[in-house]
């Protein structure tokens, strides 16, 4: 069974529930980051996660967990996955809308399977050297 991280809690993937009024399912107002993990290692997991603070900063949002968390989460989330390669993708988001009063962040993370490669009803476009239109947060 599957299982993803959500809210600060480890829930089977099926049982996990977003509020239809989160600003990151409504407006996009969130980051996210995807590790890719070969033979159940993360590749460049402490880049990836730095590129996820850097990221949540860029748009005001408060970090919810420290680096050593986001590492324990994702090795967890590595260790109980069915897979040798998969990936592990992280989201936070502004959480639920409030009526009145504050909002609340959000969080999920889930492991899923890596493709070997594409499927038919797939279309995969590399453009190396693509024009960036956001230079000053592009890397």
């Amino acid at each position: 069974m599957t299982q993803c991280y959500l809210n600060g809690r480890f829930v089977p993937l099926e049982k996990a529930c977003i509020s239809p009024m989160d600003r990151g399912f409504l407006f996009g107002d969130g980051v996210y980051e995807v590790i890719p993990v070969y033979a159940r290692r993360p590749f460049r997991l402490d880049e990836h996660l730095a590129r996820l603070d850097k990221s949540l900063a860029a748009i005001s949002l408060a970090n919810p967990h420290p680096l050593e968390t986001w590492r324990e989460i994702v090795a967890r989330l590595i260790e109980q996955a069915a897979w040798e390669d998969q990936s592990v993708y992280l989201q936070v988001t502004r959480g639920p809308m409030a009526v009145n009063g504050p909002m609340n962040e959000s969080s999920i993370t889930v492991p899923s399977p890596m493709a070997s490669g594409p499927r038919s009803s797939e279309l995969i476009i590399f453009a190396p050297g693509a024009i960036c239109t956001r230079p000053a947060i592009c890397e």
